[in-house]
């Protein structure tokens, strides 16, 4: 689930970032993947849930980088803002210092 979470804000942020080749290159591998799995397989969704799961496993190579870019994104966020807190700080401080 936490990788599925971070893979979205992955997307997200390279869509936020203007990184449509890179984008479309996951969005498109993943939904190769999904497509030939769903299509193929789609009967072994009836029986046994979980046992075909291997023919999904290249799936998982997007999802895995897609999530590592997301966590790296939220990293880089709280960064900034504990960034520019430090900077408010050290302005009002220098503020108050002069007057």
């Amino acid at each position: 689930m936490t990788y599925t979470i971070f893979a979205i804000i992955g997307g997200i942020s390279l869509l936020r970032y203007r990184k449509y080749r890179e984008f479309m290159l996951f969005a498109l591998w993943f939904l190769i993947v999904f497509l030939f799995y769903t299509s193929y397989y789609a009967g072994g969704v009836n029986y046994n849930a979980g046992i075909d799961v291997r023919y999904f496993a290249s799936a998982f190579h997007v999802v895995a980088i897609l999530a590592a870019y997301g966590f790296l994104s939220v990293l880089n966020f709280i960064h900034n803002i504990e960034a520019r807190a430090k900077n408010t700080k050290k302005a009002k401080a220098s503020k108050s210092h002069i007057n």
